[in-house]
């Protein structure tokens, strides 16, 4: 009985050290798997701020309206899989004498072309700018590849858009509801497949639906 006991005894210690063991190992395993999200979190955020740094004129339009902000001044409110809708088709604009094939902007890697525009817009032979009411973000890539990255319907448009590097692109615009237009931004990681979508507090009561794009191109002719 006695030996019994002390056995018995012996394993109720061994027993409360593997849980305590076990319990450590947990923790500090859940610690070293929080890393990577803390670390991605902070990547998000620091290319957030590089692609609004780069979109200044875009920042100085909205200050028009009484948007005083930067980055910080948008909330990420979903993470959205892209459709990966492709279809072989060369870039339309490329080689043409259009206005709009100035604005497309090119990979800084080598990999194709971004439109925010040519799905929107419409110049007629008199030179009038015209609007279609959806909005598309078109990647025509280098391998004679056409990828609908971004769609938005009459109640938003894409206004602007910048490479922050290879594999990330930044989409600035807005999105009209129930108060008014709110400035947005949409980063896309092309490696990853998916992208955000940040939105701003702001919001203006009355807005001219087409102004930054008005103005941009007033700029470009010039």
């Amino acid at each position: 009985m006695q030996r019994g006991n002390r056995f018995s005894g012996l394993g109720t210690v061994l027993g409360c050290m593997l849980i305590v063991a076990c319990g450590c190992g947990r923790s500090e395993s859940e610690k070293q798997a929080d890393v990577p999200e803390v670390d991605e979190l902070v990547e998000r955020q620091q290319l957030l701020e590089i692609g609004v740094g780069m979109l200044s004129e875009w920042i100085t339009h909205w200050g028009s309206q009484g948007f005083v902000g930067d980055a910080a001044s948008f909330t990420k409110v979903q993470t959205i899989a892209l459709d990966h809708l492709e279809r072989p088709e060369v870039n339309p604009l490329a080689g043409t004498e259009s206005n709009l094939e100035s604005f497309q902007l090119s990979n800084p890697e080598g990999f194709g072309v971004i439109d925010i525009y040519d799905y929107k817009v419409r110049i007629d032979d008199g030179g009038e700018v015209l609007y279609e009411p959806d909005a598309e973000v078109t990647y025509y890539k280098a391998n004679g590849m056409r990828e609908r990255l971004l769609f938005i319907g009459p109640s938003g448009l894409f206004e602007d858009a910048v490479w922050i590097n290879g594999q990330t692109l930044l989409v600035a615009g807005y999105f009209e509801g129930d108060q008014g237009f709110s400035p947005m931004l949409w980063l896309v990681s092309i490696d990853k497949g998916s992208y955000e979508v940040y939105e701003s507090s702001f919001v203006a009561p009355s807005y001219a639906r087409h102004a930054y794009l008005e103005e941009k191109f007033k700029v470009k002719r010039e």
